[in-house]
C-alpha cells in the first residue's frame, strides 16, 4: 500500500468512527441497501449450492461402501469368504449367493458413478463455480462504493461545520471553503456513478439467476434419472434370479410378515 493510500485508509477508519457514534451523518440509500441485502442472501445461498453439489459425489461413494460392506457382512452368514475387492467379480466369478451376486453389480455401480463423474463436473458443479465466481468482483466494487461513500460523506461533514462558521470577511475561510467544495464535488460524482451503476447491475444480476442454474438443475435430474435406472437395470436379474415365494412376497409387500414367521420359529427354538 502507497502513503497515500495509507493516508486513506487510517482518515476512512476515523470517518467510519465518526458516523458510528453519529458525529458524521450517513448517506442512507434504501434502494442499493435492499439490493445489497438481496445480494447477501442470494450469495449465502448460492455458496450452499456451491457445497452440497460437490459432497453429492462424495454421498454416493459412502453410499457404495455402505452397499459394499453389508453385501460382505451377509456373505459371512453364508459361510464364504467375502471378496476383498468388488471390483474383482466378473461376470463369470463363482457365485455362491445372493450377497456375492450383488457384489459384482455393485462393481458395476461404480463403474458407472465413476463415468458420470465428469458430466456431473461440466454440467453441474462447475457451472455453479462460475456463477460464484462472479460475488468476487461484485464485493470488490461495493467495497469500493463503499469507500468512496466514506469519504463523500466526510467531505460534506467538513464542507458543512466550515460553511456554518463562516466568517464572511475572512478571505481564508472563503478559500477554504472552495477548495473543499472542489474536493466534495468530486467526490460526490464518483459516489454517484458508481452507486448508480450497482443500483443497475445488482437487480440484472440477481434476475438472471434463475435461467442460469435452470440447465444445471436439469442437468442433475437426467443424471440422477440415468444412474438410479442403470442401478435398476443392474439389481432387476437379482430379483429374478429369486425363488418364486421370495419374489412374489416382495412384489405384494409380504416380504417383512415372511421374515416374522422365521423369527418366530427362531423363538421356539430350544437352545
Amino acid at each position: 500500500m502507497s502513503w497515500n493510500g495509507f493516508k486513506k485508509a487510517i482518515n476512512r477508519a476515523g470517518t467510519q468512527v465518526l458516523v458510528s457514534t453519529g458525529n458524521v451523518d450517513k448517506t442512507v440509500d434504501n434502494e442499493f441497501d435492499f439490493s445489497e441485502k438481496r445480494l447477501r442472501s442470494m450469495q449465502h445461498i448460492s455458496g450452499k449450492l456451491e457445497t452440497h453439489t460437490r459432497s453429492y459425489l462424495h454421498q454416493l461413494e459412502v453410499i457404495y461402501q455402505a452397499n459394499t460392506n453389508l453385501s460382505k457382512a451377509f456373505s459371512s452368514f453364508y459361510g464364504v469368504n467375502p471378496a476383498e475387492d468388488v471390483e474383482n467379480l466378473g461376470k463369470d466369478a463363482p457365485v455362491h449367493n445372493i450377497s456375492q451376486a450383488y457384489q459384482i453389480t455393485l462393481g458395476q455401480d461404480k463403474n458407472h458413478a465413476e463415468s458420470l463423474q465428469s458430466s456431473y463436473y461440466q454440467s453441474v458443479v462447475n457451472p455453479v463455480k462460475r456463477f460464484n465466481s462472479y460475488y468476487s468482483e461484485l464485493n470488490k466494487a461495493i467495497s469500493k462504493r463503499n469507500r468512496k461513500l466514506l469519504d463523500y460523506d466526510a467531505l460534506r461533514s467538513k464542507l458543512n461545520k466550515l460553511e456554518a462558521k463562516e466568517d464572511n470577511e475572512n478571505h481564508e475561510d472563503h478559500t477554504k471553503i472552495d477548495s473543499l467544495q472542489e474536493q466534495f464535488t468530486e467526490a460526490e460524482e464518483v459516489f454517484d456513478e458508481i452507486n448508480t451503476r450497482l443500483k443497475e447491475q445488482l437487480p440484472k444480476f440477481m434476475s438472471h439467476r434463475a435461467g442460469y442454474f435452470d440447465p444445471s438443475f436439469e442437468a442433475f435430474v437426467k443424471l440422477q434419472w440415468d444412474y438410479f435406472d442403470q442401478r435398476q437395470v443392474a439389481l432387476s436379474p437379482l430379483v429374478k434370479n429369486m425363488d418364486a415365494q421370495s419374489r412374489q412376497d416382495l412384489e405384494e409387500g409380504r416380504a417383512n410378515h415372511r421374515l416374522d414367521v422365521v423369527m418366530d420359529k427362531m423363538k421356539q427354538l430350544m437352545v
